[in-house]
C-alpha cells in the first residue's frame, strides 16, 4: 500500500472531489480531515477535528495522520471575500494561524512530507499585465500570508492558485446560484450589465492539477483556462443546455457587486484545458441526474 495522503477540508467542494479520485486509485490511502461530518465516503480514513485547534486531543489526531504520509493537500479554509469583509477576525484565524498551525505539525511530526496549499487568484486583486500581489480583501491576503508561511517553512510544497472552480458538488458560486434561478424560472441580477468577467475551471481539470503539481513537486501554478468569460456568456449557455429562456436585469456598474468581489479575473497561463462550454454540459446533466444533491 502507498504511504498515505492527507486531505484537510475534505467534506468540502474540491477537497471531497479530491479525497474521491485519490482514494480510486489502487493501494492508495486516503486520510480526509474536516470540522464538519464527511458528507461522501470512498475508502479513507475519517478525522473529524477542527485544522488549528490547539488541544492535545488535536494535535494527537495529527500526529497520528501525519505518522509516515508523503503528502498533505491543505484545502480547509474560510473562502469567501464578501463575508471576509465582515468577518476579518474570523479569516485570520482560520486561514492564517490555522495554516501556521498545521505548518508548525507538519515539522513537529513529519518535516519531510509534501505540503500542497490551496491559494486563490484573489491574491492578484484585479488582474492585469503585471501579476503583481495586489490583494485587497481580508480572504484576499489570508492567502498571501499563507502562502509565505508555507514558503518559508522549509517543508518541501506545492501553491495553487486556483481561480473560479465550478461542478458538480458545489453549493456556493455563480454557477450553481445561475442555475436554480433558471430552474425555478426567476430572473438573474447580472451586474456591471453582465460583464463580469471570471476564468470558470472545470472539477475535474482542478483535481488533476493538484495531484500533478504534488506528483512533480511544482511549486507555484496559476489553475486556470486562461479565458474570460463573462457571467452574461455563462448564463446564455445555461440557458441553452437546460432548454430555458430566463430573463437577467441588467445593473449598472458595481451597483449591487459584492464588496470584495473583483470586476476581471483570468489567468495568463492556460493549465486546464476543458472549455467553460464542455463544463457547463457536464454541470447541467449532473443536476439534471441529480435533482436533490447540488
Amino acid at each position: 500500500m502507498d504511504k498515505p495522503i492527507i486531505v484537510t477540508g475534505a467534506a468540502g467542494f474540491i477537497g471531497g472531489h479530491l479525497a474521491d479520485k485519490l482514494a480510486s486509485i489502487p493501494g492508495q490511502w486516503v486520510i480526509g480531515v474536516d470540522k464538519e461530518k464527511l458528507l461522501r465516503r470512498v475508502s479513507w480514513t475519517e478525522v473529524k477535528c477542527r485544522v488549528g485547534c490547539r488541544t492535545k486531543s488535536t494535535e494527537g489526531l495529527f500526529a497520528s495522520a501525519l505518522n509516515n504520509a508523503s503528502t498533505i493537500y491543505h484545502l480547509a479554509a474560510s473562502i469567501s471575500a464578501p463575508e471576509s469583509v465582515e468577518k476579518p477576525q474570523e479569516y485570520f484565524e482560520n486561514n492564517v494561524l490555522g495554516t501556521a498551525w498545521l505548518v508548525n505539525m507538519c515539522l513537529k511530526y513529519n518535516p519531510e512530507i509534501h505540503f500542497v496549499f490551496a491559494s486563490s487568484a484573489s491574491v492578484y486583486g484585479c488582474t492585469s499585465e503585471d501579476y503583481n500581489l495586489k490583494p485587497y480583501s481580508p480572504y484576499a491576503k489570508s492567502k498571501v500570508a499563507g502562502e509565505e508561511i508555507v514558503k518559508q517553512s522549509g517543508l518541501s510544497y506545492s501553491i495553487a492558485r486556483f481561480f473560479n472552480i465550478y461542478g458538480p458538488r458545489q453549493r456556493s458560486n455563480f454557477v450553481p446560484l445561475a442555475y436554480d434561478r433558471i430552474k425555478s424560472g426567476s430572473s438573474i441580477d447580472l451586474y456591471a450589465e453582465g460583464f463580469v468577467d471570471r476564468d470558470y475551471v472545470y472539477i475535474d481539470d482542478c483535481i488533476d492539477n493538484l495531484i500533478d503539481m504534488a506528483a512533480n513537486k511544482v511549486q507555484m501554478r496559476d489553475v486556470g483556462t486562461g479565458i474570460a468569460t463573462t457571467n452574461k456568456y455563462l448564463v446564455n449557455q445555461l440557458n441553452w443546455y437546460m432548454n430555458k429562456d430566463n430573463l437577467y436585469n441588467h445593473l449598472n456598474l458595481l451597483a449591487g457587486m459584492r464588496q470584495g468581489d473583483p470586476l476581471y479575473s483570468c489567468s495568463r497561463h492556460k493549465t486546464c484545458l476543458t472549455p467553460i462550454s464542455e463544463g457547463l454540459r457536464k454541470y447541467v446533466e449532473y443536476r439534471n441526474a441529480n435533482p436533490e444533491h447540488y
